[in-house]
């Protein structure tokens, strides 16, 4: 009977044996998720530290990219007082009467006309674009000085506000178009952006919404 009970004993016991390795297996299992999600969480702090690295030198670039932006406008500023554009103007033309003089004698533009094409001129110098002139891009400062000794070689074949356009700044020598390039990105022909501007200006209203004067009839 001894061996019988025994084995009964035993027997009894192995269910409880079950569980406990079930229980080691389970506190095993436990142990080897905590240990993968306390890596995944490391893995979590460093790619977010990073990320705050990456958002750190994105601004600082950034606020650096401004700056030069900024010290690149009084640059041009500085080297547009210091040339005397006013100066310069009256240089050109005075060359280019000189020239005429000796050439065909004095030519007369209309005095609207004159206005007109200096206004156009103006839009250029004050726009704060660029322009793409033989596939290079100029500031609208450069481009202004280079469209006006254009204009001021070519004065005495402008007759009017549309001759200039025509004639001066639809393209340059070689044949290429200028364009303006705008704000959003997009280019525009010249012609078409100073034929807008001319016939802005020729509209008669109250306030010029530019500079606030009457506008010309």
């Amino acid at each position: 009977m001894a061996p019988t009970t025994r084995v009964d004993s035993w027997l009894r016991r192995l269910p409880l044996l079950g569980v406990a390795v079930l229980l080691c297996l389970a506190c095993y299992l436990l142990w080897r998720m905590s240990m993968v999600l306390y890596r995944i969480e490391e893995s979590v702090v460093a790619v977010s530290a990073d990320l705050q690295s990456v958002t750190r030198s994105a601004s600082n670039i950034a606020q650096r990219v401004d700056e030069l932006v900024q010290r690149t406008a009084r640059l041009e500023e500085k080297a547009e007082r210091a040339a005397g554009v006013d100066d310069l103007e009256a240089a050109l033309d005075s060359l280019a009467e000189v020239r005429r003089e000796k050439q065909d004698g004095p030519v007369t533009l209309p005095p609207q006309s004159e206005k007109e094409i200096k206004r156009l001129l103006a839009c250029i110098r004050s726009s704060g674009l660029e322009f793409v002139s033989a596939g290079r891009v100029r500031s609208a400062y450069q481009f202004y000085l280079h469209l006006y000794a254009k204009y001021v070689y070519y004065k005495k074949t402008v007759g009017s506000a549309e001759d200039f356009i025509a004639k001066v700044a639809t393209e340059s020598i070689a044949g290429h178009p200028y364009h303006v390039m705008q704000k959003d990105g997009t280019r525009v022909e010249l012609k078409t952006w100073l034929s807008e501007e001319l016939k802005r200006a020729r509209e008669p209203g109250p306030l010029d919404k530019e500079d606030g004067r009457v506008r010309a009839p």
